[in-house]
């Protein structure tokens, strides 16, 4: 702990982590494959329902990363 009131004590070795790229990138192609793997939906239609998958799965990321239960 930091005497000196609203600092926190870091060592002045600690550096930040440079920031990572993403294992799997969030491609729509990738969600599109996901909701229709044997190709049987209309290209607006597959596209629709992608773009759906792709906003819960951000949702559900940004709950988890913060902290956020469903309720």
């Amino acid at each position: 702990m930091s005497i000196v009131a609203g600092r926190m004590a870091t060592s002045d070795s600690h550096t930040s982590k440079p920031p990572r790229k993403s294992v799997r990138p969030r491609t729509l192609a990738r969600f599109e494959r996901a909701v229709d793997p044997d190709n049987l939906l209309s290209p607006a239609e597959r596209a629709w329902r992608a773009q759906q998958l792709l906003a819960i799965s951000q949702f559900a990321r940004f709950n988890r990363r913060h902290g956020r239960g469903v309720a």
